[in-house]
């Protein structure tokens, strides 16, 4: 996996000359890839009926949720608040053990202004407030959103066991708040999908997030072939 993500796209190349980030990942041989999840992983021999996993970002894909509940028969908490995507998560999970809010994740407790993505794109579903869409962008919309500790205490959860983050960009100031305010000292394991391939967002952006989260106790347990999606343990 290790020599296909290297050439996918000229990944090795692009990282030479600073576009692109290249990290080796620490495998344990509990992580597995999850069936039908669009591409994410995690260590299976943490998870349990117990578990409490806890996913932003839904967009109009919860394959990896719903086989978590499926597999372990655990909780699943999800957010994602732009309207194709609530549209979407009401018809597809109707699981008792899924539950859904409508509101981002940020760095502050407030209002979110959200670009939709431009209209040539093939990706009509995730919104960003960080990329630089300009006059590319379709439209603009306002969306709730809160912190990591808002979120987690605003809907009861105590415990995370694993945390999922696909947040188009908002990735990079939330980590380093969840960093900087210990947010992050009792999650064992960490999934982030890291967007240096929008507009405005940079591979140093990732490659400083990666150091960060190494430097507060986390490794490097596997990375998807688009070298997008990181799985981090403890």
């Amino acid at each position: 996996m290790v020599v296909y993500r290297a050439i996918r796209r000229g990944t090795i190349f692009k990282s030479l000359i600073g576009r692109e980030p290249f990290f080796l990942a620490q495998k344990r041989h509990q992580t597995e890839e999850i069936r039908h999840s669009g591409g994410w992983a995690c260590d299976i021999s943490r998870i349990s009926d117990s578990s409490v996993i806890v996913s932003f970002g839904l967009g109009e894909d919860v394959r990896f949720e719903l086989d978590m509940i499926r597999d372990f028969d655990c909780q699943v908490f999800g957010f994602d608040p732009t309207p194709r995507s609530v549209n979407y998560v009401r018809n597809a999970a109707s699981d008792p053990r899924f539950r859904a809010r409508e509101v981002a994740l940020a760095d502050y407790d407030g209002e979110l202004v959200f670009q939709r993505p431009p209209k040539s794109s093939s990706d009509q579903v995730s919104c960003s407030a960080y990329a630089s869409y300009g006059e590319d962008s379709a439209e603009c919309i306002r969306v709730p959103c809160l912190t990591l500790e808002s979120a987690l205490k605003s809907s009861g959860i105590e415990r995370v066991d694993l945390l999922k983050l696909d947040i188009e960009g908002a990735e990079y100031c939330v980590l380093t708040q969840a960093i900087r305010m210990g947010w992050l000292s009792g999650i064992p394991q960490l999934l982030v999908e890291f967007h240096h391939f929008l507009p405005g967002i940079t591979a140093r952006q990732t490659r400083n997030a990666v150091q960060e989260l190494k430097e507060c106790g986390f490794r490097i347990g596997w990375i998807g072939n688009t070298n997008h999606e990181y799985l981090f343990l403890r």
